[in-house]
């Protein structure tokens, strides 16, 4: 799968260095291709940090190049976009995105929407007061960081929501050395942006209270230089924003704060700053507002503060008291382990990608329309897979999506590591209801290759008339795909094969391409002329009925990848050609065992060519020019 993240910002920003760097990096390692593509570069992101203004020229050209970016979606399965794609314009590009065949999501780590809601000028809050409502209605799904952007998403219509915090990487905090109870001063320590330096105000009186009580420092990470800010009995260090920074005040902190006005804009915050400091074993002090109340289990790994006095009751107890803080630390960072970071979230990403791909539909059952469809040929369905969980699901709801559901659903796997095992476990109750004979077979013993040899444990259990093999990174194109195999079949005689269309889904190569059967080339020059140099179907949207395999064996297990070519060649060599099916059958993942053994392949297909053809020169020819093409 490709996925693309269009961002607001480069790496600079948290927004974007969290939510879509991070999960990129995470992702890659899971074999997913995914780019990063901002509309803001860090050139742009220093300029404002200096409170200078980039030229109009520059501006533009960053406009153009997320423009040409959006050209380039055709090579991509899902598009991720934070906010939207240019702020303070209307959604005409978006609009545009919505008529294509990607999957597009939208994030939001922020109530952005109030900046046109809630605009004081006229004419923003005229033609923008509504683009968020749209772009959330319309989307295929909404990344929200907290429920109050949940809530807002659903009553504009979104009916597929994921609440995702801004999430951390937990290897890069370490708990502070512990300071003893006697330390002179008391450090109090604050991360953030210029442009949240305002919340600073509400915490001025409670720190001048306290630092007439013992030392007092404000250590400030990212405040506004602008920021013109002192307190009387208070020491305040305020150093720029950099990773190096960050982490370096982290381990002088004493204690971490959250100050935030009660207001709609506060209250879809993701309370990314309570989750740094808890990670770093940190007590901390916030406003009771948004998401920081739901975080923060009042008096266990935090305080909540809702005036001047409950925030310097709530400093002064952690100032006072040592033990409190250590046991606030460690229940914080206990709280963000298991809630927000990388490592415990990416997982709920990754399914909610996936899972959207194929949207379950209800099957209809044959009874509902017996005269239509009780005539036609049963069918069972055989998936073989290996540490498949990300794919498999969208592989079987395309099953249970069919407007004939099969006889008997057979899984062959090998030993997954993944839960690939649980996932299908899940549908095992579904698939009973629905009439269908269920069946998990263990690996394949043996030293045989490992693809043919479950394709052929599976299809030894089928008891039905036609054998469907799906691998667990295809799915069928629509839910009528086996009602018109099926039809096909039911035309024709016993010993049948049908093959049909597929879609490369994702590939850099085939970018959601369709893939025919070589009509063209099968009229013109003949199924005995081309199967020396290729395959002329497309295996992954071929059927064959039980009584051939009966007949003529099943794949031949010496064959590591061209097996099917094998089968299909001595199939054809025997007589039995199969019957095209004009209808685009089965979507399909490239990249999979074949595309990483190329080598193999074109040996393979060699060797069976010329096993078959006693013209000899065409085989030859054919691994030549598969070597030249690299295919």
């Amino acid at each position: 799968m490709k996925i693309l993240f269009l961002t607001k910002y480069d790496t600079l920003a948290a927004s974007s260095r969290l939510r879509a760097y991070q999960f990129q990096e995470k992702m890659d390692l899971l074999k997913y291709e995914v780019e990063v593509k901002p509309l803001l570069s860090n050139y742009y992101l220093k300029l404002r940090f200096n409170n200078k203004r980039a030229n109009i020229l520059y501006l533009i050209f960053l406009f153009l190049k997320r423009v040409y970016s959006l050209i380039g979606i055709v090579k991509y399965d899902v598009i991720v976009i934070h906010i939207e794609l240019f702020p303070f314009l209307p959604a005409f590009f978006e609009r545009l995105l919505f008529f294509s065949n990607k999957k597009i999501y939208f994030d939001y780590d922020d109530a952005v929407y109030h900046n046109y809601d809630m605009s004081n000028n006229i004419f923003i809050k005229f033609f923008l007061a509504s683009k968020i409502k749209f772009l959330m209605k319309n989307a295929d799904g909404i990344i929200a960081g907290n429920k109050y952007t949940e809530t807002y998403a659903k009553k504009s219509g979104a009916t597929n929501v994921l609440i995702l915090p801004t999430v951390i990487n937990i290897d890069h905090y370490v708990e502070k050395a512990q300071s003893s109870p006697s330390q002179k001063i008391f450090t109090i320590g604050w991360i953030g942006s210029p442009s949240t330096s305002k919340y600073l105000k509400l915490i001025a009186r409670p720190l001048k209270r306290l630092g007439k009580i013992t030392p007092v420092r404000l250590y400030l990470v990212g405040a506004s230089k602008k920021l013109n800010f002192s307190i009387d009995n208070v020491e305040i260090i305020s150093v720029a924003w950099s990773l190096e920074n960050e982490q370096k005040a982290l381990r002088e902190f004493d204690v971490g704060i959250m100050p935030l006005f009660d207001e709609r804009w506060e209250k879809g915050k993701c309370a990314f700053k309570l989750i740094q400091y808890m990670a770093s074993f940190l007590p901390v002090v916030s406003s009771d507002v948004g998401m920081n109340s739901e975080i923060i289990n009042d008096h266990e790994n935090g305080l909540l503060a809702s005036s001047s006095d409950e925030w310097f009751d709530s400093l002064y107890k952690i100032y006072k008291h040592h033990d409190i803080r250590q046991v606030m630390g460690f229940n914080g960072r206990t709280l963000v382990e298991k809630e927000f970071t990388i490592q415990s979230r990416l997982g709920d990403f990754e399914e909610f990608i996936n899972k959207t791909l194929v949207q379950p539909v209800e099957a209809i059952s044959l009874h509902k329309d017996p005269e239509k469809l009780s005539t036609l040929n049963n069918y069972s369905v055989v998936t073989i897979g290996l540490n498949c969980a990300s794919t498999i699901s969208r592989t079987i709801e395309s099953v249970l999506q069919q407007k004939i559901l099969p006889k008997q659903y057979i899984f062959v796997l090998g030993k997954s590591k993944d839960d690939t095992y649980n996932i299908i476990f899940s549908y095992k109750p579904l698939m009973e209801e629905k009439g269908i004979e269920f069946f998990l077979l263990d690996e394949v013993k043996g030293s045989v290759a490992a693809i043919p040899s479950a394709w052929n444990t599976g299809i030894e259990m089928v008891d039905s008339d036609i054998v469907a093999i799906l691998n667990s990174d295809d799915f069928y194109s629509s839910r009528d795909t086996m009602l018109n195999v099926l039809t096909n079949f039911k035309k024709s005689a016993d010993y049948l094969i049908i093959s049909g269309r597929i879609n490369h889904s994702n590939s850099s190569t085939f970018e959601n391409s369709i893939i025919n059967t070589r009509e063209f080339l099968i009229k013109t020059i003949g199924h005995k002329a081309l199967f020396p140099y290729l395959n002329p179907y497309n295996h992954p949207a071929t059927f064959v009925s039980k009584k051939l395999y009966d007949k003529i064996g099943l794949y031949n297990v010496n064959y590591v990848v061209s097996s099917d070519y094998e089968f299909l060649y001595r199939a054809f060599s025997l007589g039995y050609k199969p019957i095209i099916n004009d209808e685009v059958i089965v979507s399909m993942q490239p990249g999979g065992f074949a595309s990483k053994h190329k080598n193999i392949g074109r040996r393979e297909a060699y060797k069976i060519a010329t096993s078959y053809t006693s013209f000899n020169i065409l085989p030859g020819l054919a691994f030549i020019i598969r070597f030249i093409l690299r295919r």
